[in-house]
């Protein structure tokens, strides 16, 4: 049997997903499930990858990570083989846990990522493990309901806030509460289909990135270029000052230069919602995925947007 198909580039989002072997119980105990997400935690600080949903069934794990560094077979290699070597401890047990590599869906983030989300939380109850999502207790669901303060680590502002509303949490609520759509669901009973989740326009330019080798190779670490450095990058682009920059622009000149800033944090750095915020000041992490969105749209419209964010991108990234 071909191994499936893995794509990696940095900026991605992922649905990670795997099973114990020979349907064994993954997670048995309490302190198991405890220990799995103390990797995540850990993953998420030695390799700066984002983690923004999991569910723990019994007999495995979903995650819906984005990569900034396009290194997602180093991180889940770390994963999985600690925890292997956790599980065989724990339970006097010899070789494998999980059925060989995971499973990783590409996942189009303006397109399905609320959507896979929604799969990931409803996991429990579609399984018949509780009548709601909120009484399982080992998915991130609690957090972005506001049932449960979200770890560090876990990433729950910028899925939430493409719902576009004032109380995140209940709008998500209702938004899971309203099930699965067709679509998602006749993805994933699929098992042949190509693992990608995605919209033509998406699947196009993924295309594109291929055939003219612009994507990053698959072990390669790409630059991550500091919030500071950004910002002086940002600075004399636009011909600005740093208070500029802090200052909320909304409706104000200044206010391409402090989005352009952010955007570039997110694409060139990959750095976190909440650092951003805290950096830039005067915004929330919800605050700053939306701006994202917003000159993301806009670069799509505007082609000399687009290719002055392109040329500061990789201006940075070579540093």
């Amino acid at each position: 049997m071909s191994r499936p198909l893995r794509i990696e580039h940095a900026g991605a989002w992922y649905h990670v997903m795997n099973h114990g072997l020979r349907n064994i119980t993954v997670f048995p105990a309490p302190e198991d499930g405890s220990r799995f997400l103390g990797l995540l935690a850990e993953a998420v600080r030695t390799f700066g990858v984002e983690c923004h949903a999991y569910c723990l069934m019994p007999s495995g794990y979903h995650l819906l990570l984005r990569t900034p560094r396009g290194d997602l077979s180093r991180v889940m290699r770390q994963v999985n083989g600690v925890y292997t070597q956790w599980f065989n401890r724990a339970h006097a047990g010899d070789g494998p846990v999980f059925r060989g590599r995971y499973r990783a869906v590409l996942v189009d983030p303006d397109a399905y990522l609320l959507q896979v989300s929604r799969y990931i939380h409803r996991m429990p109850a579609e399984a018949g493990l509780v009548g709601r999502p909120e009484a399982y207790r080992w998915s991130s669901y609690r957090c972005y309901v506001g049932a449960r303060r979200a770890p560090p680590w876990l990433e729950v502002d910028a899925i939430r806030a493409r719902l576009g509303a004032s109380d995140p949490a209940l709008a998500y609520r209702h938004y899971t509460d309203a099930g699965l759509d067709a679509r998602t669901r006749a993805f994933y009973r699929d098992r042949r289909a190509t693992p990608i989740l995605a919209d033509d326009a998406f699947r196009e330019r993924l295309a594109a990135m291929q055939a003219h080798a612009d994507m990053p190779p698959a072990r390669r670490v790409t630059r991550r270029p500091r919030i500071e450095e950004i910002m002086e990058a940002v600075r004399q682009e636009y011909g600005v000052s740093f208070a500029q920059l802090h200052r909320d622009g909304r409706g104000h000149p200044d206010a391409e230069p402090r989005a352009v800033a952010m955007t570039l944090c997110r694409l060139a750095g990959g750095h976190r919602l909440r650092e951003i915020a805290d950096a830039m000041g005067g915004c929330t992490p919800a605050g700053v995925s939306k701006a994202v969105a917003r000159m993301r749209d806009r670069m799509a419209g505007d082609p000399a947007l687009a290719l002055r964010v392109a040329s500061l991108q990789r201006r940075l990234r070579a540093g």
